[in-house]
């Protein structure tokens, strides 16, 4: 998947994750496991509100890219 990143975080409950294991995370925790056509789709629509509000503002949010 573009855009892979090595991250911290820390697991909420017991996801038994393992490299290429996909999680929904908020504010360094993860909130549960999700397969990879959701994981695909979860960032699809993240970007896609970047882009919205790109052009609302004008001007990218900090962060994004």
């Amino acid at each position: 998947m573009p855009g892979r990143s090595a991250l911290r975080f820390t697991v909420l409950g017991t996801i038994q994750g393992s490299v290429g294991t996909y999680v929904i995370v908020h504010v360094g925790f993860t909130i549960t496991e999700v397969d990879e056509t959701e994981a695909r789709r979860t960032l699809e629509v993240r970007r896609a509100m970047a882009r919205a509000v790109d052009g609302e503002l004008g001007e990218p949010l900090p962060g994004a890219g």
